[in-house]
């Protein structure tokens, strides 16, 4: 029997349900989803406070995902993600505002949400977006190169995680995407912090 009730979100994931602990559905995506939560942390005192705050409603949503299964943590964790892709879009060209644009993505979200295919399409289209933007301007610069690197290695995991769960199941590449993205977001804070010193 499962501790949260039967699992009713709209992808699955490689680990093994309720196996090391009876209280978390998937422990080792569980786990490594405080590193979110830790990267958001150090930053929340700084000028970047807002984009911080979605980092850790990350944390907090990926943890409710992973360790209920359940549509509502789910939807933490989807909406985070997209809140901070476009705060970190304004980061990198305040210009254009991007942010103006967050209440729409979200109402479409929420429309579409039991299609994991759509959101994955705007986190991927924003986050591409994203990153071209920084790498076209600041590719020489380390901590866009290791932003993207890492979110990059992240990615890889969490592909191969989907389609090969039989063959890498016991190497929990979910929760290592997890660990590499957070760590690539530190880099990618970072660099927004001292663009804007030297802006």
């Amino acid at each position: 029997m499962n501790f949260w009730g039967e699992p009713d979100i709209s992808v699955s994931f490689c680990e093994d349900k309720y196996k090391e602990v009876y209280w978390i559905a998937e422990f080792y995506n569980t786990i490594s989803s405080v590193f979110f939560i830790f990267v958001g942390a150090l930053f929340l005192k700084s000028r970047i406070s807002a984009l911080a705050k979605c980092i850790i409603g990350i944390g907090v949503g990926s943890i409710c995902l992973h360790g209920t299964l359940r549509f509502y943590g789910q939807w933490i964790d989807e909406l985070s993600m997209l809140g901070a892709s476009m705060y970190g879009l304004n980061e990198i060209i305040p210009r254009k505002k991007p942010k103006k644009y967050l209440p729409i993505t979200i109402l479409l979200y929420l429309c579409f949400n039991k299609y994991f295919v759509i959101f994955l399409t705007f986190f991927s289209v924003i986050n591409i977006y994203l990153i071209g933007s920084i790498f076209k301007k600041k590719w020489r610069d380390t901590y866009v190169f290791l932003y993207v690197s890492f979110f990059c290695v992240g990615t890889i995991c969490w592909i191969l995680d989907q389609l090969f769960c039989e063959k890498v199941q016991h190497l929990y590449l979910h929760a290592w995407w997890h660990i590499f993205t957070a760590i690539g977001i530190f880099f990618m804070m970072m660099y927004n912090i001292d663009n804007r010193k030297s802006d």
